[in-house]
């Protein structure tokens, strides 16, 4: 299967925790169908999984100058519309950079002095309906009550915040450098000549 369908790693273990689940299930005392789940048993070569090239920062998230630019037009659209809150609401996700799921389950309690309590979120809900075509039926949404974040900021805490599994994934996936090339560019110049100055006077010394 990983190699017809070229999968990723990612790509892989979402297709297979849906067995592996059902396995579990098989296993459990009231249903005693199998003893142990043969999954667990499965050894993967990383070898066989397709890598993907980390995509480019300008498609995966607002540089600086962008973020000026919509921040500009949300202002003037709640300006003309005052009754429309959804401006807002991307002005306040550039500063804290919630889920959107996260973010429209937000309450006024969930703030607590100079802290931000992100306890909730919106899920799409559905139902099995063996009439229809693919047999799923989309419910609407509704709010639960937990989130994927977990607790917490270095590369660990930012893993464990997002749910991912592995630090790898955080830096592959949304690790992004959100300045312009030329901020870039000056940055980059100024580390340099930073360092040549210390490398002067450590010959010096």
């Amino acid at each position: 299967m990983i190699c017809v369908h070229r999968m990723t790693k990612t790509k892989y273990y979402n297709m297979a925790l849906i067995l592996r689940q059902c396995l579990d299930y098989a296993c459990e005392e009231e249903i005693g169908i199998i003893k142990s789940n043969p999954m667990k048993r499965i050894k993967i070569s990383g070898k066989l999984f397709v890598k993907r090239a980390k995509p480019e920062r300008e498609t995966q998230v607002f540089q600086e100058d962008e973020q000026e630019k919509l921040s500009k037009e949300a202002c003037a659209r709640y300006a003309n519309r005052p009754d429309c809150t959804t401006p807002l609401a991307v002005l306040f996700n550039f500063q804290v950079g919630l889920r959107v799921g996260e973010l429209v389950a937000l309450k006024w309690s969930d703030i607590n002095g100079n802290y931000l309590h992100v306890q909730r979120m919106e899920i799409e809900t559905y139902s099995v309906d063996g009439s229809k075509e693919n047999g799923v039926v989309a419910g609407g949404y509704q709010i639960a009550d937990y989130t994927k974040f977990d607790c917490g900021v270095n590369i660990d805490t930012i893993r464990r915040q997002a749910g991912h599994e592995d630090e790898r994934t955080s830096l592959k996936n949304y690790c992004f450098d959100q300045r312009t090339e030329n901020e870039i560019e000056r940055q980059l110049e100024s580390a340099r000549n930073k360092r040549t100055s210390f490398n002067r006077n450590q010959s010096a010394g």
